[in-house]
């Protein structure tokens, strides 16, 4: 089956952790962001075997009030699906991310 879809996404976020402070870089306060993801493949069944190949694009535009800093994060994933003498199911998937704009842990 052969599909296309676009995803856009309204994020709004508070970490926190019970009983205590939450102290990892980057994940504290409050955020908003935005997703939009654009997917498109086919990936078949075949008996019991999957067939065909998936590929998922996304931009992230995310605003951390506690760091007061807009970032921005793209993605991208490919997965295929085969199988060998029907008997094996194959999946391999490549992955990349990327931070064009934002914050970064400190070095020290």
């Amino acid at each position: 089956m052969s599909y296309a879809s676009y995803s856009p996404t309204l994020l709004i976020s508070q970490n926190w952790w019970p009983g205590t402070t939450l102290d990892v870089y980057g994940r504290q306060g409050f955020g908003v962001s935005a997703t939009n993801a654009l997917s498109f493949g086919r990936a078949d069944w075949k008996g019991n075997m999957r067939e065909g190949a998936v590929v998922l694009v996304s931009s992230v535009n995310s605003y951390n009030f506690f760091y007061t800093d807009f970032t921005w994060d793209l993605n991208a994933s490919a997965t295929g699906f085969a199988d060998y003498l029907r008997k094996i199911g194959i999946t391999g998937r490549f992955v990349a991310q990327a931070r064009p704009v934002g914050h970064f842990p400190p070095t020290t």
